[in-house]
């Protein structure tokens, strides 16, 4: 999946979700040492409308058991890793509380702090400062966030005739459920767009 169809879905699915949303905004600002005069005047709301590959998102809405991905190396001793995921378990006003979900510290609680960080030079006429959460939702991830992840069930969005030659290269599917190859049945069948589900959902 593309960014913005990944944020679209993970909004949608947050919404079936019970329990009270919690909405976390950002706090940005303009890096004045490598701006000009006039960038110093842009007004927050239209910072927090831009939010450039490299940063979390300027509004990041949560709920408690909702799962979440880390964008960032916090603290890779206690398994806080670019790539981790977790599940929500406490929200508060500057930190949230989340388990990891696998790996050496599966089942942990770990607070999740906002921290500051910059966009990438060239990205925009100006750098942003923004000071955030370093987290996004993952019910569904961007197809550079997936590798590396150990999954019981993924479901492959092909919407965006994304081409199933280099998605079998990318991801090495050989064998799935009794045996069967995903990769003949894909192109057996024609599913060039849609979806394709791998593993046991049950």
């Amino acid at each position: 999946m593309r960014n913005d169809t990944v944020a679209e879905f993970n909004d949608r699915v947050l919404q079936e979700i019970q329990g009270e949303m919690h909405t976390c905004y950002s706090a940005d600002t303009v890096d004045s040492g490598n701006s000009d005069e006039n960038t110093n005047l842009l007004p927050p709301e239209y910072l927090q409308s831009l939010n450039p590959s490299g940063l979390p998102l300027s509004i990041l809405k949560l709920k408690v058991g909702a799962p979440i991905i880390l964008l960032y190396n916090l603290y890779p001793k206690q398994g806080l890793c670019n790539g981790t995921r977790m599940t929500v378990t406490r929200l508060g006003r500057r930190c949230i509380e989340a388990k990891i979900l696998d790996g050496e510290f599966d089942g942990e609680p770990k607070v999740i702090p906002r921290i500051q960080l910059s966009s990438a030079e060239g990205d925009l006429p100006f750098i942003i400062i923004r000071r955030q959460l370093p987290i996004r939702l993952c019910f569904a991830v961007t197809v550079n966030k997936s590798q590396g992840q150990s999954l019981d069930v993924v479901r492959v969005d092909l919407r965006s005739d994304y081409n199933v030659g280099l998605w079998t290269r990318d991801y090495s599917v050989k064998e799935y459920n009794r045996g069967e190859n995903v990769v003949e049945d894909v192109c057996d069948y024609g599913l060039w767009g849609g979806s394709i589900l791998i593993g046991d959902p049950r």
